[in-house]
């Protein structure tokens, strides 16, 4: 083997060991990449799970909130409800003078025939 094949040899191997290099180069750059990308993904996912939580708190909290405001409309609602329907009822007359509706005559004593002619 002469000085130029060696030279030659050696040229190659330096341009392989050079492109290894920048491989290791980019595989190292790589690997931090995704290990900030794994972080942002740990991250979004720990958010992820507490804005679930808040909102699950949010949906209970205005679900009871509008349960008490159909409770007290329907409460409002009954309470007028009863109050119409009581005024009509005392606002309507029931016949109630007695029971029986027939005209009754009474015969006067004669002590009141007395004292209606004396008058």
């Amino acid at each position: 083997m002469n000085n130029s094949q060696m030279e030659s040899a050696q040229a190659q191997v330096n341009d392989v060991v050079g492109v290894m290099r920048n491989n290791i180069d980019k595989v190292l750059e790589r690997d931090s990449k995704l290990n900030d990308l794994d972080y942002r993904a740990s991250n979004l996912e720990a958010s992820s799970n507490m804005f679930q939580q808040s909102s699950r708190r949010l949906k209970k909290k205005y679900w009871w909130q509008n349960m008490k405001m159909k409770l007290w409309l329907g409460g409002c609602g009954i309470v007028i409800f009863i109050t119409i329907v009581c005024i009509i009822y005392f606002s309507v007359p029931h016949g109630g003078g007695g029971g029986d509706n027939s005209v009754t005559t009474t015969t006067p004593t004669p002590k009141a025939v007395e004292n209606i002619q004396n008058e």
